[in-house]
């Protein structure tokens, strides 16, 4: 576990993952970051590479050789070297091998920094093509905020909301009815505040929308916290929770989608999938800040 702090946030990692394991507040004394419970969702954070969310029956295929790949990709059980580390900085490395070649076909260099700059915290992720061909992938975050329920309920989290700086209208991948592959995209009425009402999961699962500028967004606490994101636009911006015990919504910037019901299997076809050139790199980053 890493730790990196300022006077105003104290920041925990998780070193297997290279993930958010806590998100305090100094000035309120709050916990911002769901701490998971078996209920519902027991982790906290996911850093997303090479693919977002899941791969129909987990397989895909590379020049027409299959390949399996787990659910959010290679990233979830892995053990990040750390090749940087300050009282605000904190920079893991994961580095392709034979285990990484033998799901994932391509060598890849891939670097995720965590730091705090005057009371923001900054997650950078940089992936390096050191093959010598062309490579495909997905990058995305999910961190889940946890939000406050409404007093006397299980778990009502309606009263928190997501407030964007200006309306927006967009499309919406659909999934299917158990949440885990696409059916097909679809309008979406236009908006600027949405309400983490769990009524709304039950109907989509994860909204996953997409054909929009996602610059910015607030998660709006009923105690009067605001976790607000600078997003960088992102093409894809998806929002989950657990339809039914949980308080916390996952604001989850994405650079891909979860595969489709009836999916093309070679990796190169795929909607939304990233072309990486050998020899190049990509780079995103997003910020979470207390107001």
């Amino acid at each position: 576990m890493s730790k990196i702090a300022d006077k105003y946030l104290a920041i925990e990692i998780d070193d297997k993952g290279s993930t958010l394991k806590s998100f305090f507040d100094k000035a309120s004394g709050k916990e911002l970051l769901w701490q998971g419970d078996e209920k519902s969702w027991t982790g906290q954070d996911v850093t997303i590479f090479p693919f977002v969310a899941r791969q129909k029956d987990e397989k895909y295929c590379v020049d027409g050789k299959e390949y399996h790949m787990p659910l959010h990709g290679l990233c979830c059980d892995y053990e990040f070297d750390i090749v940087e580390k300050s009282d605000t900085k904190v920079v893991h490395r994961f580095l392709w091998d034979e285990k990484s070649y033998a799901l994932y076909p391509y060598k890849f260099d891939l670097y995720v920094t965590h730091e705090i700059k005057d009371g923001k915290y900054i997650k950078s992720m940089l992936v390096k093509n050191v093959d010598d061909k062309d490579m495909y992938f997905m990058l995305g975050g999910h961190p889940a905020i946890a939000t406050d329920k409404t007093e006397g309920s299980v778990c009502d989290t309606s009263g928190n909301y997501i407030q964007f700086p200006r309306e927006i209208r967009p499309n919406l991948y659909r999934l299917n009815e158990t949440g885990h592959f696409i059916l097909h995209k679809e309008g979406f009425a236009s908006f600027d505040r949405l309400y983490c009402d769990k009524k709304i999961l039950e109907k989509y699962k994860t909204l996953i929308f997409a054909d929009e500028k996602f610059d910015s967004l607030e998660v709006v606490r009923t105690d009067g916290i605001r976790v607000a994101f600078e997003l960088n636009e992102p093409p894809v911006l998806a929002f989950w929770s657990d339809e039914t015990y949980g308080e916390y919504w996952c604001v989850e910037p994405w650079y891909g989608i979860p595969d489709m019901l009836e999916p093309v299997r070679e990796i190169r076809y795929k909607e939304k999938i990233n072309k990486l050139e050998a020899g190049k790199s990509f780079s995103y980053a997003f910020t979470m800040q207390v107001k």
